[in-house]
């Protein structure tokens, strides 16, 4: 089945401690609402800008993937890579 992504519904969470990720308040976006489509296994690459105030630290991006499952679409939270911000 195809998955679906649309990058606007996405949030920004900063490392609090060892197991712990807490989201950061990125201020208003603009946003375009579409959806990438695309099969289970590939991959897909978006690019977005990061508010200019972060602080240093470990951040990731969590996201929802939809997934048509007979006649409703299931949700499911991803999380990317982590990255570094450095000041």
């Amino acid at each position: 089945r195809d998955l679906q992504f649309n990058p606007c519904f996405r949030t920004l969470e900063r490392r609090s401690d060892a197991t712990e990720w807490r989201p950061v308040d990125e201020g208003e976006r603009i946003c375009p609402p579409y959806a990438i489509i695309w099969d289970r296994g590939s991959s897909v690459r978006a690019s977005t800008e990061l508010p200019e105030r972060l602080t240093s630290g470990e951040y990731r991006f969590v996201f929802s993937v939809s997934t048509l499952a007979g006649d409703r679409y299931l949700s499911l939270k991803q999380a990317s890579e982590s990255f570094t911000v450095t000041r």
